[in-house]
């Protein structure tokens, strides 16, 4: 399924909408309990990416967000993957794994995440399971 009509991917924390971040995290099981200050320092601290999609109104809607962060090996760690419930089933996640793991910044190196139900989505951007609950992407 292709993504929404009208969807974007932007980088950058000075992009993101850190009250919509905080929502749709708290809206995911593993997201809820973290306090906006938290998410904020996350942001801080992490490569950020979000969907966007035009509102009723022309504004851009944050309505994805997925955040990833290299350690000190150089290998970067997906997390926080998340696409609102009433967007998702429309490739929005699909284009938001693909442009994170497109990025200048994390081309090359070898990714990793945890996931227990999103294994296909993964696999789509080139993600292999090792186990579980862990993928791993290797450089190409």
């Amino acid at each position: 399924m292709s993504a929404a009509v009208g969807a974007v991917v932007r980088s950058g924390r000075e992009n993101m909408q850190p009250g919509r971040v905080a929502a749709l995290l708290h809206a995911v099981p593993w997201g809820r309990g973290r306090p906006l200050e938290q998410i904020i320092r996350e942001l801080e601290s992490s490569l950020c990416f979000g969907v966007f999609l035009p509102d009723s109104v022309g504004m851009q809607r944050q309505v994805g967000f997925a955040r990833a962060y290299i350690d000190s090996n150089g290998v970067y760690h997906l997390c926080d993957v998340v696409i609102e419930q009433t967007q998702r089933g429309r490739g929005l996640g699909t284009l938001l794994v693909q442009t994170v793991v497109e990025d200048e910044r994390l081309r090359g190196r070898f990714g990793t995440l945890e996931t227990e139900h999103a294994h296909r989505l993964y696999e789509k951007a080139g993600f292999e399971r090792c186990g579980r609950e862990r993928m791993l992407r290797r450089p190409l």
